[in-house]
């Protein structure tokens, strides 16, 4: 299965409690929400999966330009972003 947006050492797999496949359909599922547009990919997605799987993926959206971002807080000395197309 080729990957969506980027592709996962088997490694990651060690501790990660999600199997490729879930991760691979969570890639689809955010780019199926790029393309329609949104201004806010996190919260117009609707999965399961974890937040630390999904801002993952959402920064190789930002670093790919698929995407934008605003820095909107900062929890615990770490910023948090909303992703969004539009």
């Amino acid at each position: 299965m080729k990957p969506p947006i980027f592709g996962y050492d088997d490694r990651y797999f060690l501790e990660c409690e999600y199997s490729r496949e879930q991760l691979f359909e969570l890639q689809n599922q955010i780019l199926s929400i790029v393309s329609k547009g949104s201004s806010d990919i996190a919260q117009d997605l609707k999965t399961a999966i974890d937040h630390k799987e999904i801002d993952l993926c959402l920064r190789a959206c930002f670093s790919k330009k698929l995407v934008y971002r605003e820095r909107i807080s900062v929890e615990n000395q770490v910023p948090v972003y909303r992703y969004y197309t539009n």
